[in-house]
């Protein structure tokens, strides 16, 4: 009986054993951390999806109980992880548009110096 009621509590404690854990070990407290600051900086988009999934849950649950104040706040940050993912998405789509342009100045500036670097950055390209 004991065992199923922790199973059955186990959604519902594992905050409480988390605080009363962080205060046992305030050392490793600091390394968990940091490994999860880390991985936010690595894989922004991943841990953005994981934000959007709990608050699409936080608002279907909420409006299937009536409570529209809750489930607006759950969709706003639906809305609000979207707009990071647009973000991020641009971000990277500029990074590769600037890449391309460098590379396109670099055989500009090559060929206006005469180098024989041809057409699209091609080097001893054999003639067809």
């Amino acid at each position: 009986m004991k065992i199923i009621v922790l199973l059955l509590l186990a959604p519902f404690l594992w905050p409480f054993y988390l605080v009363v854990w962080c205060f046992q070990n305030p050392d490793k407290t600091k390394q968990a951390y940091g490994r999860v600051r880390e991985s936010m900086r690595r894989h922004p988009g991943a841990w953005t999806w994981t934000v959007a999934a709990f608050g699409l849950i936080i608002g279907i649950g909420n409006l299937y109980d009536a409570e529209v104040g809750g489930a607006a706040i759950g969709f706003a940050i639906v809305a609000g992880c979207l707009c990071v993912q647009l973000k991020l998405r641009r971000k990277a789509a500029a990074e590769v548009a600037a890449a391309l342009c460098a590379r396109a100045d670099a055989q500009n500036l090559a060929y206006l110096r005469g180098d024989d670097w041809g057409l699209y950055g091609t080097r001893n390209r054999s003639a067809l």
